[in-house]
């Protein structure tokens, strides 16, 4: 037997612990408050199941994965709900579980579940392949976008039909004889969020597909006043036929753009930032390196940052925007719970290429946690939460660092990884933060884990680590407060103005 001397065994020790630590580093950095597409879980639900109605008895298999599944991955499952309401609720969608149902019918009893949880990262997707076959097949919807306003109800956001009476503004009060707000409501149940503002704007967004799972199908027969009356108007609409076909979709995945750049006026430039992840067309930090240059170049006098329509990616691009606009030590969130379970931990493995997945078992990964603390991912027993503090980043030199005015433009649709962003600019003062209040809060759940329901394919996402917010208040239930409170004002949007923006352009200018 060939014999391996002490040093060389030291050596070959030291390799393996560095490769490992390498790996969990990455693991950890490239973790975030965004869904994970953990495609090894998700299953596809094929066209000639469309349909198919499940038996009592698969759809109480599919029940039972959901909570047994929810219950070992959630860091925190009865966090923001009483146990004895939660499951008082989930007897009564199993006592009715007696007749065969369809997939959209199963959803609609089991989203409101977890919404309960009142967490925007705890929820299941509505069944969208029968949706995206509906449409590409000509299917019609109502030709509206909507929000919805505590005072006035479902009011029309903005009107996708060039033929229609029914102005910007108009209050929609029944839709086929229903009440749109009582309709509003229900849609509304199968969403979690710690706000309601965020609530309101998932169920918005989702509002013409759901009038459809729902039931409520063209023709579309409205009862509506307009903006500047209570008289009562009928309209009637077949609907419109959607533009969402598979070509045309390809064509709006190319048109759509995580983060633009542009110089406005008066030398002020502007980063519209939409969604932390990266354009393999349009690399972040070659983005970041361009629009920085250009800062540069012409002596901009201010840097407008928007983050109000950004629900979150990778908290890593929020890291490299803040290397150009500070240069003083920050946290994006002061601690990380995060909890192992089974499914979570094989989940990580299969990120890990093939030929290094040795690594994470014994008695590699045991002998690497005698170095770091990384490799608890591997090593903690199923159910157990590992503490991780985050220390500062400290950014290093950078030459195109700006040296202006900042300003971070947030609102109520900003969440995930781009509150974290937000949050670290407000609570070490890297920025300026104008606009509203975000939807998402700092000490929130993240990290998620996504996975398909065995029988009905429905998809499921839930977090797996708590954070705690820069500062290290985990008391703190409120969104990122802007230094700067800005709604947008009616007469500025007959105008076309941008409320928020134009803030921003003022507070730099002055």
């Amino acid at each position: 037997m060939m014999k391996i001397s002490h040093n060389k065994g030291e050596e070959e020790m030291k390799k393996i612990t560095v490769i490992l630590h390498v790996l969990l580093i990455l693991l950890l950095c490239s973790c975030t408050s965004s869904i994970l597409n953990t495609n090894q879980n998700l299953s596809k639900f094929e066209e000639e199941n469309f349909g198919k109605r499940f038996t009592p008895a698969e759809l109480q298999a599919d029940l039972n994965f959901l909570v047994k599944t929810s219950l070992s991955v959630h860091p925190s499952f009865y966090s923001a709900v009483d146990s004895l309401t939660f499951q008082k609720e989930l007897l009564k969608i199993r006592s009715n579980l007696k007749e065969p149902a369809t997939r959209i019918e199963f959803y609609k009893r089991i989203a409101p579940l977890l919404a309960m949880l009142n967490n925007g990262h705890t929820g299941i997707i509505a069944p969208a392949e029968e949706w995206n076959s509906y449409l590409n097949n000509g299917g019609r919807y109502l030709p509206f976008r909507i929000s919805y306003e505590n005072s006035n109800g479902v009011v029309v956001k903005k009107n996708l039909d060039s033929n229609s009476t029914i102005k910007e503004g108009a209050k929609i009060i029944r839709i086929n004889n229903l009440s749109a707000d009582s309709l509003f409501n229900v849609i509304k149940k199968n969403y979690g969020g710690e706000r309601d503002v965020w609530r309101n704007m998932m169920a918005e967004n989702s509002f013409n597909q759901s009038l459809w799972l729902y039931g409520v199908k063209p023709p579309y027969r409205l009862i509506y006043s307009s903006a500047n009356s209570k008289n009562e108007f009928n309209f009637e609409t077949e609907g419109k036929i959607s533009d969402q076909t598979k070509n045309q979709n390809q064509a709006n995945r190319t048109r759509y753009k995580r983060y633009t750049f542009n110089m406005l006026p008066d030398k002020i430039g502007y980063i519209n930032y939409t969604s932390m992840g990266n354009d393999p067309e349009n690399p972040f930090e070659e983005f970041l390196a361009k629009s920085f240059t250009e800062l540069k170049s012409k002596s901009a006098k201010g840097l407008i940052v928007d983050l109000r329509k950004n629900g979150g990616g990778n908290s890593m691009y929020g890291d490299l925007l803040l290397d150009y606009v500070t240069d003083k030590p920050y946290k994006d969130a002061a601690k990380k719970v995060w909890k192992m379970s089974p499914e979570y931990k094989s989940y990580w493995r299969g990120r890990i290429t093939w030929w290094l997945r040795w690594l994470s078992y014994p008695p590699a990964v045991w002998l690497a946690r005698i170095f770091f603390d990384e490799a608890k991912i591997f090593t903690a027993d199923d159910g157990e939460s590992i503490v991780y503090d985050f220390p500062e980043t400290t950014p290093g030199n950078n030459p195109l660092r700006f040296n202006g005015k900042v300003c971070f433009l947030i609102g109520t649709d900003t969440y995930s990884s781009a509150v974290m962003l937000s949050n670290a600019a407000g609570d070490y003062k890297l920025a300026e933060l104008i606009g509203e209040e975000t939807g998402g809060i700092p000490n929130e759940f993240g990290d998620l884990y996504q996975f398909s329901l065995p029988v009905t394919c429905i998809q499921v996402y839930l977090p797996t680590a708590q954070f705690v917010r820069a500062n290290g208040d985990a008391t703190d239930r409120r969104g990122v407060l802007p230094d700067i409170e800005v709604k947008q004002k009616p007469e500025d949007t007959k105008l076309g103005i941008d409320t928020g923006l134009e803030t921003a352009r003022l507070w730099i200018l002055k």
